[in-house]
């Protein structure tokens, strides 16, 4: 857990949001190089992405808010305005449909773009996932796996670990929730959950050994990257071909990843052998079924241009 790289002007420059920054350019950068490719123009991209990016933050947020909406009540103001603390599926579905109309103004086939964007989303969620490791967010159930990793139990970012009284872990205290801050003081979000749930006392040093799921995440999302660039420029043969793999591999890898993970607060249904994402995922698996079963009627073929000719009145 590193929570702060550095300062600029007396601002602290966190990881987490670094990474989320480097991965949305670097997303950027490889679809609108490959855009040339399929006619869809660079404006186009950068339009979508930041419609969708900016709806994107809002429904990860409200998503966040939601399952965690106990903590939500009784303290309001440190889950809104957290540097950290979203939920990539509640992102992800809530910028759908901004895009749709996005892409109408430019005349782009929504699945084309779609086939698109899902290479460099596989590869801005790697970034972001390397920054929840950095943040401590989004951590791993229990294990003694000889790659578990151990967070400290709470640091300044400048100095290092220190000590707090037993009343700062209490309600109402300065670090009642792992997304609190209090001046320097950050909060390890694995180590105040395992002694708020009685797995740990408030004066030990580190959290349990845990699953480092967010590292797995990486991998996953690296790995999506890279076949489905593969698959883009190689087996593309239907318009959403390409997005329509990443619903099918990414919500059968969130529900299988969602076992390993540990916050027990990210929401949880049925006695708790159920995540919000999982419940999420398995909505996208029935979506990406009846799309699958559909395709050749819903998917135009690849060779069909990927954007019309815009008039030159176009704003």
């Amino acid at each position: 857990m590193h929570p702060v790289l550095f300062e600029v002007i007396g601002l602290p420059i966190s990881p987490y949001g670094l990474l989320i920054a480097l991965g949305m350019l670097t997303g950027i950068w490889v679809a609108k190089r490959r855009g040339r490719a399929i006619g869809i123009p660079e404006e186009a991209v950068y339009d979508t992405v930041f419609w969708g990016v900016l709806l994107g933050f809002v429904g990860a947020r409200i998503a966040f808010v939601l399952v965690n909406f106990g903590a939500f009540l009784r303290d309001p103001l440190p889950l809104v305005f957290s540097r950290e603390g979203f939920v990539f599926l509640g992102g992800f579905l809530a910028a759908l449909p901004v895009i749709a109309v996005v892409l109408r103004r430019w005349r782009v086939r929504y699945l084309a773009m779609a086939d698109l964007l899902a290479p460099s989303l596989a590869l801005a969620h790697a970034f972001g996932r390397m920054g929840c490791f950095f943040a401590g967010c989004c951590y791993g159930g229990v294990c003694d796996r000889p790659w578990a990793v151990r967070f400290p139990r709470i640091i300044d970012w400048r100095r290092g670990p220190v000590d707090l009284a037993e009343a700062e872990f209490t309600p109402g205290g300065a670090i009642y929730h792992g997304v609190d801050r209090v001046g320097d003081v950050v909060g390890s979000p694995a180590f105040y959950d395992q002694v708020k749930h009685g797995q740990l006392d408030w004066s030990d040093t580190a959290s349990l050994a845990v699953h480092p799921v967010q590292l797995y995440d990486v991998a996953i999302q690296l790995g999506l990257f890279a076949l489905l660039s593969w698959m883009w420029w190689r087996r593309r043969t239907l318009h959403g071909q390409i997005f329509l793999l990443y619903l099918w591999l990414y919500a059968a890898s969130r529900i299988v990843l969602e076992l390993f993970r540990g916050d027990l607060e990210r929401g949880l249904w049925f006695g708790g052998w159920v995540s919000t994402s999982q419940l999420i995922s398995g909505g996208l698996i029935v979506v990406a079924l009846g799309l699958t079963l559909q395709r050749r009627r819903l998917f135009a073929p690849a060779s069909e241009p990927a954007a019309a000719p815009r008039d030159p009145g176009d704003a």
